[in-house]
């Protein structure tokens, strides 16, 4: 399937990508090895891996206590300090979506592909955000792990008022979908293969 899905992608036209990577201490949510955060490192580095291996340059800009920037690049050695930074990543902090894509924005070319990997939780600036991006023409994809329902694996399904979160939830990826993003929501039943085919889609 990877070698189909570099070929899918080689016949675009795409030479940039950037991915916006949440790193927040809510990114946490759930068991070690499996929530938003974890999940987010794994398919940013599948993705990088294919894209690099496809002749286009990758940038990554990881928010958190800090926010992180890695410029596009191409190559083997881009590819190494991509690596580099998702393996040294850790859960922090209180940076919003929107501060962060201001604080980026002399980073990312007009019309650059973007991916956001992000639970999206606990952050008001999401819409603003996604607004700001999509009205430079970033062709914008935002990959959402659900902190919500990792959350639910940790506690065995007992989370409050999980009715009520789901559905603000929904809404929030609704209104994403109706600025112009592209939204595709990641429950933790579905795997990194899962998420790839669907960003590829």
């Amino acid at each position: 399937t990877g070698k189909l899905l570099v070929n899918q992608y080689e016949a675009e036209t795409v030479t940039d990508v950037i991915f916006i990577l949440d790193s927040r201490n809510v990114s946490k949510a759930g068991p070690v090895r499996e929530n938003p955060r974890e999940r987010s490192i794994r398919l940013c580095a599948s993705l990088s891996s294919l894209l690099i291996a496809g002749s286009n340059r990758v940038g990554l800009i990881v928010y958190g206590s800090t926010v992180n920037v890695l410029k596009p690049s191409g190559g083997q050695r881009a590819f190494d300090d991509l690596i580099h930074t998702l393996t040294a990543i850790e859960a922090g902090g209180f940076n919003t979506l929107y501060s962060t894509v201001e604080f980026a924005l002399p980073y990312l070319p007009p019309q650059m592909p973007v991916v956001i990997l992000s639970s999206l939780a606990e952050d008001p600036s999401v819409k603003e955000a996604i607004k700001a991006l999509v009205g430079r023409g970033h062709p914008l994809t935002v990959v959402s792990p659900s902190g919500l329902d990792f959350e639910r694996l940790l506690f065995e399904g007992d989370v409050p008022i999980y009715d009520l979160r789901s559905m603000e939830r929904e809404n929030l990826l609704e209104d994403i979908r109706s600025i112009g993003a592209r939204v595709i929501d990641w429950r933790p039943e579905n795997d990194v293969q899962y998420a790839m085919e669907e960003v590829w889609g």
